[in-house]
């Protein structure tokens, strides 16, 4: 029988006694991956220097890529946040993303995005307020909750088609050719 066995040894280990990969890496012959396949190459070596403790030369790899936001306040870096999100979402709706820590953040972003929308009248017709979130046609949406019901998992993608009068949503989801279409209410 052959097992392979991945992971880091230097990454925090599971919650309970023990860590296996320091234990695997003293038994056996390992492996180390030199290439990273799935982050871009200023991503991926930021991320090597994180993992060998120099988060300053990371931070700064970051930031002379555009990536880093620094301002004096919270809000200033909301503001620019949503400025960013703006400016990316005209170009490209479906890859302009805000990645956010609580859910508390995700409503202030989602509002302030959608007032910054608002403003420059990117939305068409009316909106519909499901659960204290609002809903436009156009809107880019995430499902914050896997639901086999309708066939979606966390974390896709998709738009909002248009409103039903009935206060159905009919959403088109992202990712291949044959993207399901469903029309759905929400409660």
């Amino acid at each position: 029988a052959k097992v392979l066995f991945m992971g880091d040894q230097r990454q925090l280990p599971s919650v309970g006694p023990g860590n296996p990969m320091v234990h695997v890496d003293a038994q056996v012959l390992v492996g180390e991956l030199k290439h990273n396949w799935r982050q871009t190459e200023t991503a991926a070596k930021a991320s090597l220097e994180v993992r060998e403790g120099n988060s300053a030369d990371a931070l700064k790899m970051y930031a002379d890529k555009g990536d880093l936001i620094i301002a004096k306040t919270r809000a200033d870096v909301v503001r620019r946040i949503v400025s960013a999100w703006s400016e990316a979402a005209t170009r490209n709706p479906k890859e302009a993303i805000i990645l956010a820590q609580t859910n508390a953040e995700v409503t202030l972003l989602n509002h302030l995005c959608q007032s910054e929308r608002l403003k420059n009248k990117s939305f068409v017709g009316s909106s519909i307020e499901v659960n204290g979130y609002s809903f436009y046609r156009q809107d880019r949406i995430i499902f914050r909750a896997t639901d086999q019901r309708l066939g979606v998992k966390n974390g896709y993608r998709g738009e909002v088609l248009s409103i039903g009068e009935d206060g159905s949503l009919l959403i088109k989801l992202d990712g291949t050719k044959n993207s399901p279409t469903f029309r759905e209410r929400l409660k």
